[in-house]
């Protein structure tokens, strides 16, 4: 328990009045970044991203201080709306240091996870399976190249439960990758983790690191490098993967003098998959393009950074 207080009294104080529940939270590398308040928030379309660009354009100058931030998430479906956090300044942490911090606080206040009641799957399996049997016959007449499967599930327990204990959980099973909080207007709030970086910006330069292909992770060492070769040798995972390489020069190469592309995969691993993995590189004609004009993928990560 000592051990516990000593990690909350050395940590910055600004930490005391963390709200998940009204700050936005973001992970990228070894450091956090959370929203300060008062703050503002605004939604906007991205169906036009000139106006998505200019409308952020127009927040963040509302702002007094030069180091004002958005922290936004876009939905994946077009015809939806875009939300927005504006800040003046974000709060920054060595993530090493908030993992404890949150820690130290859940065992003090004895946080538990509530136990699972029951599972409500918002798709029928007749619903499932009829789109498979959709998206064969669209593959089977070339109007398709690549899709990802995927259910929504509603999970209910027997109590509310904590954003903190969620965070604390995603940071521990999944020390690596793009850890994100951001309180909806909903009253909801989206949270999770993806190894996937879409875009970052960095002056001239940009960053793109998709995944496709994965394979499950074995305890087992020598089934451990089985499934790391056959996944590099796997003809569909490797086909999966150059059709979003293909896509991600298609979004990038009319804004870049540059493009570097590596000719063969390597490996990603998170926790529980190997993933296959390429970077690639940018350098922008104009270094003034702005990151979310470069962000028109199809696909739903967009972990971006400027």
């Amino acid at each position: 328990m000592l051990s516990e207080i000593s990690a909350l009294q050395s940590t910055n104080t600004t930490l005391e009045s963390i709200d998940l529940s009204q700050q936005a939270f973001f992970v990228s590398g070894t450091r956090c970044f959370l929203t300060q308040r008062p703050h503002h928030r605004f939604t906007t379309q991205i169906k036009d991203h000139d106006v998505l660009v200019s409308q952020l354009k127009r927040e963040l100058a509302k702002c007094s201080s030069n180091d004002a931030i958005a922290f936004g998430v876009l939905p994946f479906c077009k015809t939806q709306q875009a939300q927005f956090i504006v800040t003046e300044q974000a709060h920054q942490y060595d993530k090493e240091t908030f993992k404890q911090w949150l820690n130290a606080k859940g065992t003090l206040k004895q946080d538990t996870m509530p136990s699972l009641e029951r599972i409500s799957h918002r798709q029928s399996q007749h619903h499932y399976e009829s789109a498979i049997r959709e998206a064969k016959k669209l593959f089977a007449n070339e109007q398709l190249e690549k899709i990802v499967l995927g259910k929504q599930v509603n999970l209910y327990f027997d109590a509310p439960l904590s954003p903190e204990t969620i965070l604390t959980n995603l940071l521990t099973q999944s020390p690596s990758g793009f850890h994100f909080s951001f309180p909806t207007e909903q009253n909801s709030t989206l949270m999770g983790v993806s190894p996937e970086l879409l875009l970052r910006k960095h002056g001239q330069a940009v960053l793109s690191n998709p995944l496709a292909g994965s394979a499950k992770r074995s305890n087992d060492k020598a089934m451990e490098f089985k499934l790391k070769q056959a996944l590099m040798a796997s003809k569909k995972d490797r086909y999966e993967h150059a059709v979003v390489l293909v896509e991600m020069s298609q979004v990038l190469q009319p804004w870049c003098q540059k493009l570097t592309i590596p000719s063969s995969p390597s490996l990603l691993s998170t926790a529980t998959m190997w993933h296959l993995s390429t970077e690639v590189e940018g350098q922008l004609a104009d270094a003034n393009t702005h990151v979310l004009a470069l962000d028109q993928s199809s696909t739903p990560y967009a972990c971006t950074m400027r």
